[in-house]
């Protein structure tokens, strides 16, 4: 069992910004090394000015007390195939939010790692009450070494809460010790609307270490 207080104050005022209470009646370690809780969370939030959770959603500034139910399961993630399982539903300032988390890794050998995640988020009467959101990201992502100096890093999102899909792919390579080279590669998709928008980068840099 595990019980958990956290506080958060301005910098500023040390003005108290939120609060939160969370306690776990069930927490389980495995021997394989995987693990499991589950955990029931109170939160206080003092706005002092709107929110904006998402586009088009507006939470008011003011205080918001709300309970939340979340459980979390984790194989071992030292596995050649290992997991991660997340899910939360209950309160979200002043409506609700329903959320499931799902990560998949696979490692078949000290080169090569894959890994998706997939989250889902549900969002009801947040900021007006009958205001529906229902959001989506998809992440997969890719890494590949040639030796412990070059690698190889690919990286996907798709995220319909942004409206918009991303990819980022960086080369990069330890020609000396702590002096880089680096390639890197980025495109960005704007799914809002019928245009399509479309940014590309490409980014060198390269580090050198000089001892005297």
């Amino acid at each position: 069992p595990d019980l958990t207080l956290s506080l958060y104050h301005s910098a500023a005022d040390g003005r108290l910004q939120e609060a939160e209470v969370s306690a776990s009646p069930l927490y389980c370690v495995l021997q394989n090394g995987g693990y499991f809780y589950f955990k029931v969370e109170n939160r206080w939030q003092f706005l002092t000015e709107a929110f904006a959770p998402l586009s088009g959603l507006s939470v008011v500034a003011g205080d918001y007390r709300y309970t939340s139910l979340d459980a979390y399961f984790s194989t071992d993630q030292s596995s050649a195939v290992s997991g991660i399982v997340q899910g939360r539903t209950g309160g979200y300032f002043n409506g609700w939010l329903n959320s499931a988390d799902f990560t998949i890794s696979l490692r078949p050998s000290p080169q090569v790692a894959f890994s998706i995640r997939y989250l889902w988020n549900e969002l009801r009467d947040v900021g007006t009450a009958g205001s529906y959101r229902n959001t989506v990201l998809v992440a997969p992502e890719v890494r590949l070494a040639l030796n412990p100096r070059v690698q190889l890093i690919g990286f996907y999102q798709y995220n319909t809460a942004a409206q918009q899909a991303a990819l980022n792919v960086r080369l990069s390579w330890e020609f000396q010790p702590l002096s880089y080279i680096y390639l890197v590669v980025n495109t960005r998709e704007s799914l809002a609307g019928n245009t399509l928008s479309q940014t590309e980068q490409i980014i060198f840099k390269a580090t050198y270490l000089w001892q005297l």
